[in-house]
């Protein structure tokens, strides 16, 4: 077993195992909720459930992501394909609208979850397969990690990468998750070790444009101006 998630509800516990199958268990009795969901032909790497528990998206070797209904069992839609690798990991955005990949191809993927259908390039830069994927909880920035030994920070709006990767780790980088506030990333690796890492930006920041500007920027303008930091209202009117 690979892998397990808990339904945004807490009812259902999801796991993905290297039979090929995903299974949803009742939480309360331990038991199985119907039928294996069967489709993948390798190991599944990874499960996550949508933010609202529609879909169940699942990552696996044969290169390819599935999305389910938790409720039937059934797939939504043909696989998502454009991985040329195994995939490990597979992350919802808190609003639902992305879905995040990552691949023994050296790549981040996104895609609609809607659709189905992928949302830009893929995000390149890691030097080595991809292990964890994880959305901040405003869902401005996107982390992930790898076997490069390396974190990094995507703005998964425009799929760029925000600062420069984060360094330290002495091997593979296995996990990584936000604390609930955003400030914070944990990262876990392969050299026994656990890392935290300050991410939030500047305190400063927000109030020193809004002072500069004599009002708040719009996405627009953030972006044109601080392309690579993620937007936020700087002042009062513009919340």
């Amino acid at each position: 077993m690979f892998s397990v998630a808990f339904s945004p509800d807490g009812t259902r516990l999801a796991s993905s195992s290297a039979d090929e199958t995903v299974r949803i268990w009742d939480i309360h009795t331990g038991a199985p909720i119907g039928a294996p969901l069967t489709g993948h032909e390798g190991s599944v790497s990874s499960v996550a459930f949508s933010p609202d528990g529609t879909r169940l998206a699942s990552g696996s070797t044969d290169e390819t992501v599935r999305l389910w209904n938790p409720d039937t069992g059934t797939p939504i839609g043909a696989p998502l394909t454009g991985h040329t690798d195994s995939v490990f990991s597979v992350a919802f955005s808190p609003d639902g609208t992305r879905l995040a990949t990552g691949s023994d191809d050296e790549t981040v993927r996104l895609w609609d979850p809607r659709t189905g259908t992928p949302i830009g390039k893929p995000l390149t830069g890691h030097e080595g397969f991809v292990s964890s994927v994880a959305f901040s909880p405003d869902g401005t920035r996107l982390a992930s990690s790898g076997d490069d030994k390396t974190v990094r920070i995507w703005d998964p709006r425009t799929g760029t990468p925000i600062d420069t990767p984060f360094t330290g780790h002495a091997d593979i980088v296995w996990s990584v998750a936000f604390s609930p506030d955003g400030t914070r990333l944990a990262s876990s690796g392969y050299d026994e070790t656990l890392r935290i890492w300050d991410v939030a930006l500047p305190y400063d920041l927000p109030a020193a444009v809004c002072v500069i500007a004599v009002r708040g920027f719009t996405p627009q303008e953030w972006r044109q101006y601080m392309p690579d930091v993620p937007y936020r209202p700087t002042c009062p009117a513009s919340r």
